[in-house]
């Protein structure tokens, strides 16, 4: 089996970060080969409990993005729904002034190549206009 050369494919279909082996190593079955970049990226938003009940998982939700050339919004999908760490509820409810606040992690995913986005950009979810 030594200096066989097999054909590799990727469980999907993406660009090349890196190659973790040099030509000529010796591979184990399972072993990765490669870093893909994904084009999927995400932004999480931590949601109060009176506005939760507007979201929920597979839903498509629109996403801004203020700051590119073009203001640009994105068609992203709610991929999950938890209570948020307690940190986080703390913190909201000392800025706002309320006590025992519930908040909620959600997590949107979008597809990178919709708007030229870049991991960190800031992101926007007008919560007043989803509609029910």
């Amino acid at each position: 089996m030594e200096g066989r050369e097999v054909d590799i494919l990727a469980p999907y279909d993406e660009l090349i970060n890196r190659i973790v082996v040099k030509q000529g190593d010796q591979v184990q079955e399972g072993a990765p080969m490669a870093v893909l970049q994904k084009n999927n990226y995400y932004t999480d938003l931590y949601i109060q409990e009176t506005e939760i009940q507007k979201l929920e998982v597979n839903q498509n939700i629109g996403v801004h993005f203020p700051y590119l050339d073009k203001q640009a919004e994105v068609t992203g999908v709610v991929t999950s729904i938890s209570a948020a760490p307690q940190f986080a509820s703390l913190r909201m409810s000392r800025e706002k002034g309320q006590a025992d606040l519930s908040m909620f992690l959600v997590r949107i995913s979008m597809d990178s190549n919709a708007a030229d986005l870049l991991p960190g950009m800031t992101a926007e979810v007008k919560l007043d206009e989803i509609t029910d």
